[in-house]
């Protein structure tokens, strides 16, 4: 193991022990009252915290996983001017894939979007930030919003409910662990040099270029889960994240 390596798993260790996240156990649903890192409006059980971000001077909690998600708020889009553009999980933002960002649930998260006011449905899978503006829970991809009978309307006041990935993925379904994100090419390239079937995917986080290490291949999530929890350890900020 070379100098870098170890200095990585050194340095992954010290930022565990700053940045623990906290498992909730309980049978019944937690809101904001309960811990104010739950969003505004939700109802969450057996929630993860990964470490958290901030945009605009306000910190938002990103889940490193949730047994279940329930939340109520109002729903907005974005189209064209975004297409092509990273998402804060290094895809290109497709206007029209049923994606949604938001800022708190686990990237890959399957969510079914429920319209109040059409009585529409559609089911998005969480692959950006956002939206970052007082009093909006999710930002919905142009067909996402279409299929709500959203557009013209600019807003709607919709109800997010977290599907279960094991139950909605099939088994022949991929899935790929992020073990890591660095600033620094090289000591990405470094690390992912010695990990079987990884890949470095750039990402853009509020106009910083990051390099991600992810390794692909797993065609269950229970395998993926195992992979990242016996490289926990050396990459406490692990995620498992749905193809």
């Amino acid at each position: 193991m070379n100098r870098f390596t170890w200095k990585i798993k050194l340095l992954s260790l010290a930022l565990f022990a700053l940045t623990a996240f906290t498992a909730f156990a309980e049978d019944t649903p937690i809101s904001r009252d309960d811990d104010p890192r739950i969003p505004v409006g939700a109802q969450v059980l057996g929630a993860i915290f990964d470490k958290p971000y901030t945009v605009r001077g306000i910190t938002y909690h990103r889940m490193k996983f949730v047994k279940s998600f329930h939340q109520e708020g109002i729903a907005s889009w974005y189209g064209k001017e975004d297409h092509g553009k990273k998402t804060s999980s290094g895809e290109r933002y497709n206007m029209f894939d049923r994606t949604a960002a938001h800022k708190q649930l686990p990237m890959g998260s399957l969510v079914r979007v429920d319209c109040k006011e059409t009585g529409k449905s559609v089911v998005v899978r969480i692959n950006d930030r956002g939206p970052h503006v007082p009093g909006r829970i999710v930002d919905l991809s142009y067909t996402a919003a279409s299929e709500l009978e959203l557009i013209g309307k600019g807003l709607t006041k919709v109800e997010l409910t977290l599907i279960n990935p094991q139950e909605e993925i099939p088994e022949e379904g991929l899935y790929t662990v992020q073990l890591a994100s660095y600033s620094v090419r090289q000591n990405a390239e470094e690390i992912a040099a010695s990990i079987p079937n990884s890949f470095i995917e750039s990402a853009d986080v509020n106009g910083v270029e990051y390099f991600r290490i992810k390794v692909k291949g797993f065609t269950t999530r229970e395998d993926a889960e195992r992979f990242q929890q016996n490289n926990s350890e050396t990459f406490p900020g692990a995620l498992v994240l749905s193809e």
